[in-house]
């Protein structure tokens, strides 16, 4: 198993909405920075782990804003065989996301980069801000894009061959999840519908055309 230290520090120094990401040791000067974003392990067993990230001000107050959001916490797991990184926002109603993948990378078998999954929570966070006007959406857009079906499952049910079975296959392959997946456009249809901010319009768009494609493949 590869090395991996126990804790990363990085400074932020924010222009606008964007941040330059710096990485810092313990004895570099941390004042320069705007915010400082702490990564320490919170577990760690037989090749298994986790991070957490924080982001504090000078004043010890946590959160990095982003345009009228804010990034609240991120955490980093691994295993032997992957790791991945998630954060959770907060949008300028005070409303959360729930916890959103940034990115993925090696295991501890193999060796991985915290800096790089760090650094993918900013990147990703800052798209988060750019797409969604609110964190309900997010979360509507999230479980949306989980439902969605493959086409080897929705086409299951070519692969019986007693009528009998074909029934009962295209019901819990086919039927099933997708309608599971119509009700989660559904919901992110009636709050994206109405909505003037041009990041709606263009959810709505991208997710009726998602939406078309997987009916389609039953055509």
């Amino acid at each position: 198993m590869a090395l991996i230290d126990q804790q990363y520090i990085f400074g932020i120094r924010v222009n606008g909405n964007s941040q330059q990401i710096s990485k810092l040791s313990i004895s570099d000067n941390q004042s320069n920075f705007d915010y400082i974003c702490n990564v320490a392990i919170e577990n760690q067993w037989n090749g298994n782990g986790h991070f957490r990230l924080s982001i504090v001000n000078s004043e010890r107050i946590e959160g990095l804003p982003i345009g009228k959001w804010t990034l609240l916490k991120g955490r980093i797991g691994y295993d032997w065989g992957g790791s991945s990184a998630s954060f959770i926002m907060e949008d300028e109603n005070g409303e959360l996301t729930e916890r959103i993948f940034a990115g993925s990378g090696k295991g501890s078998a193999s060796g991985f980069s915290v800096e790089t999954l760090a650094r993918s929570i900013f990147t990703k966070a800052n798209e988060i801000v750019e797409r969604f006007p609110s964190a309900k959406i997010v979360n509507a857009y999230q479980k949306f894009q989980s439902a969605k079906p493959t086409k080897r499952l929705l086409l299951m049910y070519k692969e019986t061959d007693e009528d009998i079975y074909i029934i009962d296959r295209f019901e819990s392959s086919t039927i099933k999840p997708l309608s599971a997946y119509l009700d989660k456009f559904r919901e992110l249809e009636t709050l994206l519908k109405g909505n003037e901010d041009i990041r709606s319009k263009r959810l709505l768009t991208q997710a009726t055309d998602e939406c078309v494609k997987v009916i389609k493949l039953l055509c």
